[in-house]
């Protein structure tokens, strides 16, 4: 062979584009250019920025061009750090954005775009950080694809997810060298993958949820919780939601601005199995007219638990009980009507302001004010040691292993943060006095004597009182700060008992006779079941009842007080 020829050949600089890098560049482009238009979309910057370096850097590595390992290195150094901005923007927990299945469709096409970089192309030590790179978005993908399975309760794809990241795995061990510590976690983490959905499936209770057996079993009672803690804390979360979905049934905004809310005239909503209506002036119950005519009127002002926790349909809030009792027990041709002017969510400086604007237009004879929980933190002023911080909920997820497993380490934080104080000391009465809450006791007395209307305030019973069992206390405190409750209520107690000794022309109601302490009672810490309603019925009844026969049989008030 002629020499010339072999140096010409030698000397020939190397093709760098033939078709198959042509080919395998094109399809590249498009697939980067469609991840990024797909990230630009979702409105997310970073995720748009990024995909467009590695774009960039894998474009590159593909068209093979002779640099130098240093500039290949940086090359790729480049794209990892894009990558690793990727995964901080997504998966940071105050990210702006949601997750979504959406970008698990970015993250795949990506995954295929980088993976066309190093099949069948480059050396075998450059295509170990190329298939880093390529393992590390099919991961995102699959972290991704999991996380929103598990955090939305979507069963399909959060096992689809995790049946790709156990597929995920088998091939990392096949595709890139381990360390010998590696491999045993990637062992450690398959085993998990494979063995956790095959014991939760073994594990988990064979029903279904039914509100009806959870209703008449009382899933929400103590002894009931202890038989099954899964299905109290299925009952709890959908014990939680029924409140919220009834509130958008009947909430509205308040027109004036002078409340955040009130309840929407002429609405209807449930309540599990019980129907709610809100007649035309904004009351739970039935009908009545804004003119009360000659009937003897009494408004019962409160908190969700004179609102009514109802479960059942034939179930009766306490006020309406109480027109029963009166209709039944007191012989009087006056027609005698107890209107519901409980709201949930609502403390007693909230209701002081509607009772110039809803209550007093209806021309009341007597107020009964039954106050509790909402206002406990007024008692020192908004101090948050009284009630403190809510206790967790329980969260439906895909596996109930992990659900349980989740809630028992939030219970365990908050009761690390919020450690039960039995022997909390209790706000003296002069300081609770001078409190808002007071100041709002004091406001309403005022009213009352002002407008030339009987006042009754009743004091507030609890499933658990400071003599309670410790366990039960310990089953309450799961869902409601107990103890600074308890505490509370003991200064509130006494505050009332005060005040009425400085103004004798108030009643005192004690609704805590066979109700305070008797959690069998109570569906939670404070609501009642349809016995603890009877009760309290019952037990306003006898407070008021000599108040009701002077007025309703025309005797004199001093005669019948005495």
């Amino acid at each position: 062979m002629d020499s010339t020829a072999v140096i010409k050949e030698q000397s020939s600089p190397p093709k760098l584009f033939n078709r198959s890098t042509i080919l395998r560049v094109t399809v590249q482009c498009i697939l980067f250019c469609s991840a990024t238009l797909l990230a630009s979309w979702s409105n997310v910057h970073l995720l748009t920025l990024a995909i467009g370096i590695i774009g960039v850097c894998c474009v590159l590595r593909s068209l093979k061009i002779e640099t130098g390992d240093m500039t290949a290195r940086l090359i790729d150094l480049f794209a990892f750090l894009a990558t690793g901005a990727t995964a901080f923007g997504v998966l940071w927990p105050s990210a702006t954005y949601s997750i979504d299945l959406y970008y698990v469709g970015i993250c795949a096409v990506v995954c295929v775009a980088t993976a066309i970089t190093w099949v069948g192309h480059s050396p075998l030590r450059s295509a170990q950080t190329l298939r880093w790179l390529t393992l590390f978005w099919a991961g995102l993908a699959t972290v991704i694809g999991v996380c929103y399975g598990y955090f939305y309760n979507f069963s399909e794809p959060f096992l689809i997810s995790l049946v790709a990241g156990i597929v995920l795995l088998i091939t990392m061990k096949k595709m890139v060298a381990l360390p010998g510590w590696s491999v045993q976690v990637v062992n450690t983490i398959l085993l998990l993958c494979i063995l956790l959905p095959i014991v939760d499936w073994f594990t988990r209770p064979k029903y279904h949820f039914d509100v009806e057996t959870a209703v008449r079993n009382r899933a929400y009672s103590c002894d009931a919780a202890k038989a099954d803690p899964v299905a109290f804390k299925e009952w709890w979360y959908y014990y939680m939601s029924q409140w919220g979905k009834m509130g958008g049934e009947v909430y509205m905004k308040d027109p004036t601005g002078v409340l955040p809310y009130k309840l929407k005239p002429n609405s209807d909503g449930h309540l599990f199995q019980s129907a709610i209506h809100i007649n035309s002036l904004g009351f739970r119950g039935k009908e009545i007219a804004r003119e009360k005519g000659n009937a003897y009127r009494i408004v019962a002002l409160g908190e969700s638990t004179t609102y009514g926790c109802t479960l059942r349909p034939q179930d009766q809030t306490w006020p309406e009980l109480l027109e029963e009792f009166i209709h039944n027990r007191i012989k009087t041709d006056r027609p005698v009507q107890v209107i519901n002017a409980g709201v949930f969510g609502f403390a007693l400086p909230q209701n002081l302001r509607r009772l110039q604007t809803d209550i007093l237009p209806l021309k009341p004879d007597l107020i009964i004010s039954y106050h509790g929980w909402n206002g406990f933190v007024l008692i020192r002023d908004g101090s948050s040691g009284v009630i403190g911080k809510a206790p967790p909920r329980f969260y439906e997820r895909p596996l109930r292993l992990l659900a349980d497993c989740e809630y028992s380490l939030k219970v365990m934080q908050y009761r690390r943060h919020n450690a039960p104080r039995p022997a909390l000391r209790p706000p003296s009465v002069e300081s609770a006095s001078k409190s808002k809450l007071g100041d709002a006791y004091r406001s309403l007395i005022d009213i009352a004597r002002t407008n030339n209307i009987r006042l009754a305030i009743a004091n507030y019973s609890m499933a658990v009182n400071e003599r309670a069992d410790p366990d039960v206390a310990k089953f309450y405190d799961m869902t409601f700060p107990v103890f600074p409750a308890v505490s509370a209520n003991v200064t509130q107690t006494k505050m009332i008992e005060a005040l009425i000794s400085q103004n004798p022309q108030v009643a005192y109601i004690d609704t805590q006779p066979h109700l305070d302490g008797e959690h069998e009672k109570f569906i939670d810490l404070v609501h009642f079941t349809q016995d603890g309603r009877n009760q309290i019925a019952e037990n306003i009844y006898a407070g008021i009842e000599k108040i009701l026969r002077a007025d309703l049989t025309g005797l004199e008030t001093k005669t019948a007080s005495q």
